[in-house]
């Protein structure tokens, strides 16, 4: 079994668990992460599935996307893991997933993530990036004590475990608001969090 991360810090849906937690506050005002692995397991899978397009590797697209693949990749430096490739075709799947959130309201994994990995974030503001969701990702390895997936509690550092996941080559970010919150989804290939292994 594998599981995708999304970050919202109320929720965190993974094939191997699915809990929720309290928000919490950040710097860019209330945010919630939420992890996902087309997991059987979460009862809010309501959104319907949205296309796949491979396209070639490239150069981040959005204004805010390179400190975050910066910060993927500084993380990853410090684990001595490969860093990631920029997907645009990850990137465009990421940001149209990230309008179906913001049109609905609602912090749902996708069904149809074509074996990608999946870190979804939600923030108060409309102001929020890229960057902001992945370094709320990462600190969850205050958290992470070395177990394997399937072991200890998955919802407190799944997102950190994917973004850290040694055998992910690429990655594409997207983001969406509706005026007050921001939608930012992050897909990985190929995805992290499989059972019985660790991220590192």
């Amino acid at each position: 079994m594998t599981g995708i991360l999304s970050k919202t810090k109320e929720k965190l849906t993974t094939k191997v668990a699915t809990s929720s937690s309290p928000s919490s506050i950040g710097s860019r005002g209330s945010s919630r992460s939420s992890s996902n692995g087309n997991s059987k397991y979460g009862p809010d899978r309501v959104i319907p599935p949205e296309p796949c397009q491979q396209q070639p590797d490239g150069e981040p697209g959005e204004d805010d996307s390179e400190p975050a693949l910066q910060a993927h990749n500084l993380a990853r430096a410090n684990k001595n893991v490969r860093k990631l490739q920029w997907d645009q075709g990850l990137a465009h799947d990421a940001k149209t997933y990230a309008g179906v959130l913001a049109s609905t309201g609602r912090m749902s994994h996708s069904d149809s993530t074509a074996g990608a990995g999946e870190n979804l974030y939600e923030a108060t503001t409309a102001e929020a990036g890229l960057e902001d969701a992945v370094q709320s990702w990462l600190e969850e390895e205050t958290k992470y004590g070395g177990e394997k997936i399937g072991e200890g509690n998955l919802e407190d550092w799944g997102h950190f475990s994917q973004c850290l996941w040694a055998s992910t080559t690429h990655v594409g970010m997207g983001k969406a608001s509706d005026g007050q919150k921001t939608y930012i989804v992050a897909r990985y290939s190929p995805r992290g969090n499989v059972e019985g292994g660790k991220p590192f």
